[in-house]
């Protein structure tokens, strides 16, 4: 398969990568810090049985759930609506020579202003900065990946 040229409008999306990249990354940490706060109370303690450890990056996280072990991360780059984050979510699963290997449970699609986008809903997306989407919004999106963690065996 040949690849088309790429164009100036398509290049002209990567000239301000560093800084795209840092304020994805800032976006990424509100919401996996979101994300932290709601598991670490206690109805969702008692109830989802969530552990959500981040890492020292402030990113990426260890999860542990009733339905199994999993981890996040995130990935960088760009589509047709610019410069985007793919906040992803992996599964630890069982291989048949009883190693383990990662595999995709769900991920968030996150703008360079914020926005994000869930996935199976990427034609949609909401400010996760704007007052009105506060912590049912965040736990929803825990629900969410709680459920997609537990479909995935």
């Amino acid at each position: 398969m040949k690849d088309t040229p790429i164009t100036k409008q398509q290049f002209d999306l990567v000239r301000s990568a560093v800084a795209d990249a840092a304020r994805i990354k800032d976006h990424v940490r509100n919401l996996a810090e979101q994300l932290r706060q709601v598991f670490s109370k206690d109805y969702p303690i008692a109830n989802w049985g969530v552990r959500y450890d981040l890492d020292g990056d402030q990113i990426s996280a260890a999860l542990e759930t009733p339905f199994g072990i999993a981890r996040s991360r995130l990935v960088l780059g760009v589509d047709e609506r610019g410069p985007m984050g793919r906040y992803l979510f992996e599964r630890r699963n069982l291989a048949p020579d009883d190693s383990f290997v990662w595999g995709h449970a769900w991920s968030i699609r996150i703008g360079q202003y914020g926005e994000i986008s869930l996935e199976g809903q990427e034609g949609s997306s909401v400010d996760l900065d704007h007052p009105y989407h506060g912590e049912n919004l965040i736990a929803e999106i825990a629900l969410s990946l709680l459920y997609a963690i537990a479909r995935k065996f």
